[in-house]
């Protein structure tokens, strides 16, 4: 339910770099778990939502790169 309300805050006007990145290391966050229960498609998804909200996140980076198999090459 969190999830949502910052998401229809973030879809307000302009949302504050403040929120974006909360936003950002909460989906990486939820990534992590779908990593964990091999949902390979949700955390890809989730890294990209992140990263969509904070370019810079190295870890939804990371995950992104190990789920498609590129973790050597992951953020470069």
């Amino acid at each position: 339910m969190m999830l949502q309300e910052a998401e229809g805050h973030a879809k307000e006007a302009e949302p504050s770099d403040e929120l974006q990145v909360l936003l950002s290391q909460i989906y990486s966050n939820r990534a992590f778990a779908h990593l964990m229960l091999m949902n390979y498609k949700s955390c890809k998804d989730d890294c990209d939502r992140a990263l969509a909200c904070s370019p810079d996140n190295v870890k939804a980076c990371y995950r992104k790169a190990k789920v498609r198999g590129d973790a050597a090459v992951a953020c470069r």
